[in-house]
């Protein structure tokens, strides 16, 4: 098992590829901020160096994988609605 990141009496964060490191699961509620599948680089930065683009942003498949993983347990799932079904 993956080492927390960070831990307390009443969370813990684990760091890292939620396919790989499954102790999430044990979780009562699931907080997570996933790839978006939208490929963002800020633009932000226009006198200095841009920031680097996120990474494995260009694809949704961690992101589909663990919420079937989650199932129909409780979850605050970030995203954006960019491309989203009407």
């Amino acid at each position: 098992m993956t080492e927390p990141y960070y831990t307390d009496g009443a969370v813990t964060l684990y760091l890292g590829d939620c396919i790989q490191v499954d102790a999430w699961l044990q979780a009562d509620v699931l907080v997570c901020d996933p790839p978006y599948g939208m490929r963002f680089q800020s633009g932000q930065r226009k006198a200095t160096e841009r920031f680097a683009k996120i990474a494995n942003d260009d694809s949704t498949i961690s992101r589909d994988v663990a919420l079937e993983l989650w199932g129909d347990r409780p979850a605050a799932v970030f995203g954006t609605w960019a491309g989203a079904a009407a």
